[in-house]
């Protein structure tokens, strides 16, 4: 038989495991937030510069198709 003393242990650790799961959660889905952001931030850069070096490219092969 389960004593009141390990039951009472049990719901200590119970109660101390949701409230860690609770703030790894929050915690957790902020860094996610955060990391969301920073990638999206990251893609519009190399979206942005990987556009301006296509244009870049583009007119340098018209330039060269011109002399050729």
């Amino acid at each position: 038989m389960i004593s009141i003393t390990g039951l009472s242990i049990v719901a200590a650790l119970a109660t101390a495991c949701a409230a860690a799961l609770s703030l790894i959660l929050t915690t957790g889905l902020s860094i996610v937030a955060a990391m969301a952001t920073a990638c999206a931030a990251e893609l519009s850069l190399i979206l942005t510069t990987g556009l301006s070096i296509v244009a870049a490219m583009a007119t340098a092969c018209a330039a060269e198709l011109s002399l050729i």
